[in-house]
């Protein structure tokens, strides 16, 4: 089944290259830390981040953290 939604990987890069794009990330406090996640793909595949994700097309940026935070985070 092909994933409607996905861009094709060639003309994601283009648009990569040429639009701006509108991203959130979450600082999620936890215990007196900071919570982090290790990256399992590229770019910086192995490194610790903070959870994040763009902004899709029509979203709020308030459901775009939630969406965010529940496929970063479950």
């Amino acid at each position: 089944m092909i994933d409607e939604k996905r861009i094709p990987p060639d003309k994601w890069e283009t648009i990569v290259a040429n639009v701006p794009l509108v991203s959130v990330d979450l600082v999620v406090e936890h215990d007196g830390g900071v919570l982090l996640g290790k990256r399992k793909n590229e770019p910086a595949k192995g490194e610790w981040f903070v959870p994040g994700g763009i902004v899709l097309k029509n979203e709020s940026r308030v459901d775009a953290v939630h969406r965010v935070a529940a496929e970063e985070l479950g």
